[in-house]
């Protein structure tokens, strides 16, 4: 994990189990609030447990990536789409990069707004980019990078409280 400079995901309204996993419900809206210390360019990927990722931000539907300094971000961010949390085979990641320079995400299959990464090469690709974005920062100007992950389960409303 590379912190550069300060940056923070939180999965609102995720709860603690006993266990201290952070747990959704199934169907409920996922909320992320990012915040950093520096403007930065952020991508945000889940990653299921059979290594599926999914590029959740940017989107088609909310495509600016740019997270200003010490101001909080919602993602979503616009209305008109949601992200919903859907039934886990088991634990979960958020994935977030941040960089203070620009960079071009790697596109995958698109399923509806996302990107997704399924086949082992696509996710190569991805690793191969998201690890591209591992620089060391240099007086000449080169990108401070930051990272953070999130495990999580979905439950199913019927499981009640845990």
């Amino acid at each position: 994990m590379r912190h550069d400079f300060w940056v923070k995901m939180e999965i609102v309204g995720a709860t603690p189990d006993p266990s201290g996993q952070l747990t959704l419900v199934e169907g409920q809206q996922v909320v992320l609030r990012v915040e950093a210390d520096r403007d930065c360019y952020l991508g945000v990927w889940q990653i299921d447990p059979q290594g599926k990722v999914t590029q959740l931000f940017p989107s088609k539907y909310d495509p600016d990536h740019l997270v200003r300094a010490g101001h909080a971000r919602s993602i979503p961010g616009k209305a008109g789409y949601a992200i919903r949390a859907s039934l886990s085979q088991g634990p979960e990641y958020l994935f977030l990069a941040a960089s203070t320079h620009p960079w071009e995400l790697q596109a995958g299959e698109h399923v509806g707004p996302y990107a997704v990464f399924e086949t082992p090469a696509e996710r190569a690709r991805w690793e191969e980019k998201v690890r591209g974005l591992d620089l060391t920062p240099e007086p000449d100007g080169s990108p401070a990078v930051a990272d953070a992950i999130r495990s999580f389960l979905v439950r199913a409303e019927r499981d009640g409280p845990r």
